[in-house]
């Protein structure tokens, strides 16, 4: 779930010289899992191959609240995206999920992957679910 996720905001925090993943996140790293959640796809890419999931509703730019390392996830996909499936903004996404911090200096950029990711659509445009 994305409240197992975020549990890593509290031992996992370079500037503080904290560098601890949760057990209960670590055990996840490698396994396939399946989460519920708000998606983005690359601007302007007319068959994306990789999503970002992520526990709050993002746009990119002006609607709702960017996502921090804790809450989204670099989903790369097995297949291209086509057609109106590049338009969906929530659903669930399936993979082999990684735990690998990404780390600039003593920020922390980014902490979960996905790989071969496969997509099922619950919502276009609007809120999840609606």
């Amino acid at each position: 779930t994305w409240e197992m996720l975020t549990t890593a905001e509290h031992t996992f925090d370079p500037r503080a010289g904290s560098r601890k993943i949760p057990e209960g996140v670590a055990m996840l790293d490698g396994k396939w899992v399946k989460i519920t959640g708000y998606v983005a796809f690359p601007l302007l890419v007319q068959q994306p191959r990789e999503l970002l999931a992520m526990l709050n509703q993002w746009d990119g730019c002006c609607i709702g609240v960017p996502p921090s390392p804790y809450d989204a996830i670099e989903v790369r996909l097995k297949d291209i995206v086509t057609g109106d499936a590049r338009f969906a903004t929530f659903g669930h996404v399936t993979g082999r999920f990684g735990v690998q911090p990404y780390i600039s200096g003593d920020w922390l950029i980014g902490l979960y992957i996905m790989d071969e990711g496969t997509l099922e659509i619950e919502a276009f445009g609007g809120f999840g679910g609606e």
